[in-house]
């Protein structure tokens, strides 16, 4: 085999005996954290609102359609990188 036969990514010849995965199991200490981690965003959005208005005032709606087309963007290059990404889930 030549330099030019070999694979570009090495691949393990033997597989594990057991595999690692999902059980599907989950505590009432995993809920309460997932659940945590699920609404703080949501919460820091929820905060940030009042002082928007307070002290923006008639800049506040600008502020939501400039987030909104940053969020739009995003959404668009992720959506095209999907396709070259082999397992976008694990991105």
């Amino acid at each position: 085999m030549t330099t030019s036969d070999r694979p570009i990514v090495d691949t393990p010849t033997s597989e594990p005996s057991q595999s690692v995965g999902l059980r599907g199991r989950m505590g009432t200490v995993q809920l309460v954290l997932t659940v945590l981690a699920f609404s703080a965003p949501l919460t820091v959005v929820i905060a940030w609102i009042p002082f928007l208005v307070i002290y923006n005032g008639v800049g506040a709606p600008t502020s939501f359609v400039v987030a909104a087309l940053l969020l739009l963007v995003f959404a668009v290059g992720f959506t095209t990188m999907t396709r070259y990404i082999p397992n976008p889930g694990a991105f």
